[in-house]
């Protein structure tokens, strides 16, 4: 069962690939990449299948895209239906234009094989899509499209239906360009209604908003002449020649010549019975002298000859032809006159009226000739003006160009003022901090030159004290070394003199006064042995500061005053200057302690 199911699967999906490659179109595949490249602006010629696809300025894509239109209705409907169908379900995601175009393509070939229900189900599908997409211009012509569907398949409540939806969503959504041509599907559903009254309101209707809304519509000659052909189906000579009339000059504004085939009473004059072209033609000329409408008498005078010669009776429309003559004197009209004089003289050789003939080819000669030559001014002056709208165009684009030099140099201008304003403004501070950096430095300098100025007075200042003390010092040591070595001597002289008096006469020492002198000559020398070792003690002098200090708390004890000395790391090699100096401080120290001081035990460190 499940191979059989395998085998079904793979039948089923090689049925689908071969129908689906059968369905693409080599040609189509050509023109939807013309489609792709104008799109992009890269093509502007492209050759495919061996039919040229040409790109035109207005509407390119769509335009090229009719090409496939042609092509699905020139093929077998249901093959082209198959080919439509696999574009239409492939495109319907990639490109939403050639969506709906392949949609609309459908439609009609699905109404051209008399599928209509079918054929206005895609259209509803394309009217909801476009709804669900918001594009309302779409929603509008889809609206009005099924509206023509219906109106073709006999249910004109459904046409109306949407013609009336069509409108709404014209006027709500300010699709005004639409109104023109809903109004010509009412003429149509009217026409199938046998209302001619209204047929003919809606037709003048479109014709008043397609002026009014699109005036330079493409499809302004399709309007005018469906209105002419109309009112001449309906007998109206005068809304044909008023309408005619428009065709006529909408005609001259589009090319030189009006073609005769464009022309509404083209198709009429090749009725069965003769006469009946013939006659209306007469009642269009009375229309249009009487109007005053001079192209629409001329288009019709020349189809009344042609009508007339059909029937061997040319001089009948002579008169016509004349009256056509009167009517366009002092008229511009070259190429009416011209076609007009062709025709006369035509008419007046088939007469056997030659003189006349030669007249009016002679006229008909000197028009051209005049005619050729304002065609030649008119495309000199064309040129020139082309050449002068190309030479303005270059001198355009010259001033962009260079309008655009002065932009890139103005650019240029002001990147380098920003680029010197930057290096400027970068200089600035650079500047400035290096003059607060200087400045900084210099204050600095100046602290450190007031400090070394300082510093060297102070070093000024010590090496004067230093000098001074050396000096007191020095003078200290000679006058202690005058008291010891001199004052001091005689006193220990005058003291041993004074006790050899006492032994030469032994009863002066028992003298009171004896004692007493003795006593003073004691102490004098003590006192002077005292006062030279204040100033400079021997101990310093000889052994250095420890002896000294040492001997300063013998002092104090002898005085009862408990004394240690701690003397740690001392220098060896201590200036003699700094040892006097340690040791005036601490003997100042050691007097003020026995003057002041009521201390039982002191202690001297000194570290070294």
């Amino acid at each position: 069962m499940q191979r059989k199911r395998a085998i079904f699967s793979i039948f089923l999906l090689c049925f689908i690939i071969i129908g689906s490659s059968h369905a693409q179109d080599s040609f189509i595949d050509s023109v939807l990449l013309v489609i792709k490249q104008a799109k992009t602006g890269s093509v502007k010629k492209i050759t495919a299948s061996s039919h040229n696809l040409s790109v035109s300025d207005d509407d390119a894509t769509y335009q090229i895209y009719r090409q496939i239109t042609r092509y699905l209705f020139d093929i077998d409907a249901n093959e082209a239906i198959e080919k439509c169908d696999y574009y239409y379900y492939n495109l319907s995601k990639q490109d939403t234009n050639l969506f709906y175009w392949f949609g609309i393509d459908k439609s009609n070939l699905l109404t051209a094989i008399k599928k209509n229900k079918e054929g206005i189900g895609v259209l509803k599908t394309l009217f909801e899509r476009a709804k669900k997409e918001k594009l309302y211009r779409r929603q509008v012509e889809f609206a009005k499209i099924i509206a023509r569907k219906f109106v073709r398949t006999n249910q004109p409540d459904s046409a109306n239906y949407y013609l009336i939806l069509s409108e709404k969503l014209a006027n709500r959504y300010k699709e005004n360009k639409s109104l023109w041509s809903i109004a010509n599907s009412r003429a149509m559903l009217a026409g199938y209604l046998g209302d001619s009254q209204a047929e003919a309101d809606s037709h003048e209707q479109s014709w008043r908003l397609m002026e009014k809304y699109d005036p330079n519509s493409p499809q302004k000659g399709y309007l005018l002449y469906v209105i002419s052909d109309y009112f001449y189906t309906h007998e109206n000579w005068k809304k044909y020649s008023y309408y005619n009339e428009l065709l006529i000059e909408y005609f001259k504004k589009k090319r030189k010549t009006v073609p005769m085939n464009h022309m509404p009473i083209s198709v009429h004059m090749d009725d069965e019975d003769p006469m009946k072209p013939i006659s209306e033609a007469k009642k269009v000329l009375g229309a249009a002298d009487s109007l005053g409408k001079i192209s629409t008498y001329i288009m019709t005078v020349l189809a009344l000859d042609v009508a007339y010669i059909k029937i061997g009776q040319p001089e009948k429309a002579t008169p016509y032809l004349l009256r056509g003559e009167e009517l366009l004197q002092g008229q511009k009209d070259y190429n009416g006159s011209r076609l007009l004089y062709k025709s006369i003289q035509n008419n007046y050789k088939l007469q056997g009226r030659f003189r006349k003939a030669f007249e009016y080819s002679t006229k008909y000669q000197a028009l051209s000739d005049s005619i050729y030559k304002i065609d030649n001014a008119e495309r000199i002056a064309e040129m020139d003006a082309k050449y002068g709208l190309e030479k303005k165009e270059r001198k355009i684009v010259e001033q962009k160009l260079a309008l655009q030099k002065q932009m890139i140099q103005r650019t240029y201008y002001q990147f380098g003022a920003i680029l010197l304003g930057a290096i400027a403004l970068l200089s600035w501070i650079y500047y400035r901090k290096r003059l607060k950096l200087q400045r900084k430095i210099s204050e600095h300098k100046q602290v450190l030159h007031a400090k070394k100025v300082v510093e060297l007075k102070q070093q000024k200042d010590i090496e004067v004290m230093n000098a001074m003390l050396n000096g007191q010092e020095k003078e200290r040591g000679r006058v202690a070394k005058d008291l010891h070595d001199g004052l001091g001597g005689i006193l220990s002289a005058l003291k041993s003199h004074f006790q050899g008096v006492a032994q030469e006469f032994p009863e002066v020492e028992h003298s009171e006064k004896y004692q007493k002198t003795l006593d003073l000559v004691t102490n004098a020398g003590d006192e002077v042995r005292r006062v030279a070792h204040d100033i400079m003690p021997r101990a310093l002098s000889l052994a250095g500061l420890q002896p000294a200090v040492e001997d300063l708390a013998e002092s104090l004890a002898a005085d009862g005053i408990d004394c240690k000395v701690e003397i740690i790391n001392l220098p060896e090699d201590c200036l003699e200057t700094k040892e006097i100096m340690l040791f005036r401080i601490i003997q100042e120290m050691v007097n003020n302690i026995k003057k002041h001081s009521e201390a039982k035990q002191v202690i001297i460190q000194i570290f070294g």
